[in-house]
């Protein structure tokens, strides 16, 4: 193996780790959050890996990260919601999924390049609690 490729997989390795610990500050501030507003209704459990699981309005949320390259070349961080299996399905199903750049901000999409909101600010944090909410009642009728 080449000096190169080296270089590019220890830069990969750092990426992912940057945007995981967005990830685990967005959760922190999830739980805190649902603690100081007392919302038994949703339960944030601790990160184990790249996923935690929730339980928002009694029913299980599985929390996932990962990273998907953008069309510019770079990587976003991806956060996505997850449902449990449906009768006669293997597939977990996705009610909402987030981006973000390496700053933390929020993002629409994987090509989307600014937001105003930021997955780490835990004052942002309610405003993207809510969309994922939104959606989540949408599939649950």
């Amino acid at each position: 193996m080449g000096q190169a490729e080296l270089t590019k997989i220890k830069t990969m390795v750092g990426d992912y780790r940057q945007f995981k610990l967005k990830f685990i500050q967005f959760v922190k501030h999830c739980q805190q959050l649902a603690r100081e507003n007392n919302l038994p209704e949703i339960a944030v459990d601790e990160i184990r890996g790249n996923a935690a699981t929730w339980l928002v309005m009694d029913r299980s949320v599985m929390v996932r990260f990962g990273l998907v390259l953008a069309p510019d070349g770079t990587f976003r961080g991806r956060i996505d919601f997850d449902l449990p299996p449906g009768p006669g399905s293997d597939l977990p199903m996705t009610v909402f999924s987030l981006y973000f750049d390496r700053k933390g901000n929020m993002l629409e999409s994987a090509s989307d390049a600014f937001s105003n909101r930021r997955i780490i600010d835990e004052h942002d944090v309610p405003y993207i609690l809510h969309r994922f909410l939104h959606k989540f009642l949408q599939h649950l009728t």
